[in-house]
């Protein structure tokens, strides 16, 4: 019965519609790239993965969030901020000049954090098979 109601139709094209919509909204190629960050982060499935890392990351830490808020209000909170980066990155992308200008502080950036992400995983990898000298007293 529910697979000919108008509902369940509804539901099978929207589906289909964010499977298309998914397949070309592919991670950027270059993500050194500002623009194509940019316009990843403007399209929405970054956007969302932003929102959701910066509201665990930061509001985490304050112990009303967990328990003293909904889990759908919690959502919604991230919903929204995803929108305002959304809508930023649009901003961000008509004004060519500070694009290009924000451009080489991004890049920098990207590459401050790939180096420490890199010494971080090579410390690990190193600390896992006993190749760190240890300190003596």
């Amino acid at each position: 019965m529910f697979r000919k109601s108008l509902l369940f139709r509804v539901l099978i094209v929207v589906l289909i519609m964010l499977a298309l919509s998914a397949w070309t909204l592919q991670e950027p190629e270059d993500p050194t790239d500002f623009v194509e960050v940019l316009t990843w982060l403007a399209a929405g499935p970054l956007a969302v993965f932003v929102a959701g890392q910066a509201v665990s990351y930061a509001l985490e830490q304050i112990p009303a969030w967990g328990s003293g808020i909904s889990s759908g209000l919690r959502r919604l909170i991230v919903l929204l901020l995803a929108v305002v980066l959304a809508v930023g990155a649009n901003l961000l992308l008509a004004n060519a000049e500070l694009v290009q200008f924000l451009e080489n502080y991004y890049r920098i950036a990207f590459n401050l954090a790939a180096a420490w992400l890199g010494t971080q995983l090579a410390y690990g990898r190193q600390a896992g098979a006993g190749m760190l000298a240890t300190r003596e007293p």
